[in-house]
């Protein structure tokens, strides 16, 4: 898949047909796009992609996107239909929990068109307790997982880790990726991870999940585990972003207004959303002079945090929060860790690459620092 695709995100409905414990949106909006919003917005980002010669993804999201289905469909047909020369890949976030016999025919003949991404929360015990229905029932039956799985093998699941599920963490990565999932385990803002009785739990479960990727050197780390530590070696560029959110990724609500990304929409941050304006989001860069900013930290190149959550949390984009601060350090620790493991006995065996000993640069700075920053007295 090529992420530097011009990527362009409708939202198809604020509905949602579950009441998910740690969700971020306002579910008294209840509004659709209706399908000449959705094409005044094609025509215009599809008529200048054309004139760039750029590659497409669209991208389908919600609310639950299978409760306006029918745009979906009508979305792929107009596309394909007027815009026959262009590249366009598609993509969908779903619950999974809405697809009958009839979507399912019609996904499956287009399967190599979509990238799925499926939202469970790890094992079903873990998913029923945090992702519910309106009535409080647990949602994992509802979703026939066998289907997304045999249609995109290897598909993205996205976890959300809460209180709930924390104690858990490994186990419910373990269980996705035996599933044949590549598991997108983040964390849910708005939780309060700071105290220690729950930072001791994290870094139990990453040092069971060190174990599992030690043991499993075929297996590709998990999304907060797969860090690069030979970046800490260079330099920030200035313009370097988190994600292509506000620059080649551009979201629009139902109403057709523009976000930088769907985090930052008023259906995830209400009122506040309506503050990003389009070019100052696509001109934003990381900030090295304000003391608000992340810009000077030593790992931000390493930082699995958004600009959404960091607005969620600190009401700014350039700044993460301190509890998320240290939860990144520690994914940090772990992920350097495993690269060593993984490379040990090519190191004793005098064999690495360049590639190789540069990362194992990264791996001593990051367990020399890091430990003192977070005031351990040794790496767990």
């Amino acid at each position: 898949m090529d992420l530097m695709r011009r990527s362009i995100m409708l939202m198809l409905t604020e509905k949602c047909n579950l009441r998910c414990t740690y969700c971020y949106e306002n579910h008294e909006r209840t509004g659709s796009m209706d399908f000449e919003t959705a094409v005044s917005i094609l025509d215009r980002e599809l008529t200048e992609a054309r004139t760039f010669n750029e590659k497409i993804r669209i991208e389908f999201f919600g609310g639950e996107i299978m409760l306006n289905f029918p745009l979906l469909r009508q979305v792929y047909e107009y596309t394909e239909k007027m815009y026959p020369d262009l590249d366009i890949l598609y993509a969908f976030t779903t619950n999974g929990t809405l697809f009958g016999e009839q979507e399912k025919n019609w996904f499956s003949e287009r399967k190599d068109q979509f990238v799925c991404t499926l939202s469970l929360d790890g094992t079903p015990e873990m998913h029923n307790r945090s992702r519910k229905t309106v009535r409080h029932t647990g949602s994992w039956n509802l979703i026939d997982v066998s289907f997304f799985i045999k249609n995109w093998p290897g598909c993205i699941a996205k976890m959300t880790v809460d209180l709930n599920n924390l104690p858990y963490l490994s186990e419910g990565v373990q269980y996705l990726e035996q599933y044949g999932f590549r598991c997108k385990a983040t964390f849910a803002s708005g939780i309060d991870f700071g105290k220690q009785e729950y930072k001791d739990v994290l870094i139990r479960e990453l040092n069971k999940l060190a174990e599992y990727y030690i043991a499993h050197k075929e297996q590709p780390l998990c999304n907060m585990l797969d860090l690069n530590p030979a970046d800490v070696l260079y330099e920030i560029d200035e313009q370097y972003r988190f994600c292509g959110a506000g620059c080649y990724k551009h979201c629009y609500d139902l109403t057709g207004k523009w976000y930088p990304c769907q985090g930052l929409s008023p259906l995830a941050v209400g009122e506040a959303g309506k503050i990003f304006e389009r070019e100052s989001f696509r001109d934003f860069h990381f900030s090295d002079e304000s003391p608000d900013s992340c810009g000077k930290c030593k790992w931000l190149m390493l930082c699995s945090t958004c600009y959404a959550a960091n607005y969620k949390e600190t009401g700014n984009v350039e700044r993460c929060s301190k509890e998320m601060c240290e939860i990144n350090r520690l994914c940090m620790l772990t992920s350097s860790y495993i690269h060593y493991m993984r490379l040990e006995e090519k190191l004793e065996a005098g064999t690495l690459t360049e590639e190789e000993e540069q990362i194992l640069a990264g791996v001593s700075i990051i367990q020399e620092e890091i430990p003192k920053e977070l005031g351990m007295s040794e790496v767990d």
